[in-house]
């Protein structure tokens, strides 16, 4: 695995990265923040980071900062080496999204065993993203209407039966449109939904009246349950409504 090595002390950078080659890690090395910013915005950057904290140009906590900004998808594990101690910069730290700190200087196996932690976290993110890919493919590849409702009733997502059930060829079409007075056809159904939805109940089999975008009504039946997805709230709804074949 490829790990960041972002210090201005050649001495620290040689220290760090020689214990990282010890326990078969590939160091990659920047002399200062500016540098490892363009680093980390190229193609196949590393996703694990070991950087100081004070460095001319840009500091550690403002390259994290600055990482942070940015969103970078697969999540990159930022380890900041610091001198300091004190309790507002620990949270200076936090704040900025930092994931752990080491005071320097910091011992060998010390370092190895923050730097081992961050790869398994990375490990497991990269399981649950695999999973949750395998899922929205069998998701899209069902052949009955799969769709994900938020808090508010609109369409965070949906199979390609549950667009097609309304009239719409993808999800795109759809897009984040709220389910309300232009898809059901009587309004108590609608706050009912939102009412599992702010009570996070489950519900099985609740028939509607829906209209479809050509004016159509249809009376499907709906199963419903409460999901997280990425720390959020979301309501996974069902039908029995499948596509012809």
């Amino acid at each position: 695995m490829d790990v960041l090595v972002v210090d201005d002390s050649m001495f620290s950078r040689a220290s760090v990265s020689h214990s990282l080659a010890d326990h078969h890690y590939r160091p990659v090395l920047c002399v200062d923040g500016a540098e490892a910013w363009e680093r980390l915005q190229s193609p196949n950057t590393p996703r694990l980071v070991v950087c100081d904290w004070v460095m001319p140009k840009l500091s550690g906590l403002e390259l994290c900062r600055a990482v942070r900004n940015a969103r970078f998808r697969p999540y990159i594990y930022f380890i900041l080496l610091t001198s300091r101690n004190y309790k507002v910069d620990m949270g200076a730290a936090v704040n900025a999204g930092v994931d752990d700190c080491l005071t320097k200087p910091c011992g060998e196996f010390e370092l190895i065993a923050r730097v081992n932690l961050g790869r398994r976290l990375l490990d497991q993110q990269d399981e649950v993203s695999r999973q949750h890919r395998h899922s929205l493919q069998l998701m899209e590849e069902a052949p009955f209407a799969i769709a994900c409702i938020d808090d508010f009733g609109k369409v965070v997502d949906a199979n390609r039966a549950f667009c097609g059930m309304l009239g719409f060829d993808s999800i795109v079409e759809l897009g984040q449109s709220e389910l309300g007075s232009s898809v059901f056809c009587l309004d108590v159904d609608f706050r009912g939904l939102l009412d599992q939805i702010a009570l996070r109940e489950a519900f099985q089999g609740v028939a509607v009246s829906l209209h479809t975008r050509a004016g159509e009504v249809i009376s499907p039946r709906l199963w419903g349950r409460p999901i997280t997805v990425e720390g959020r709230c979301l309501y996974h709804i069902s039908t029995d409504f499948t596509l012809p074949q």
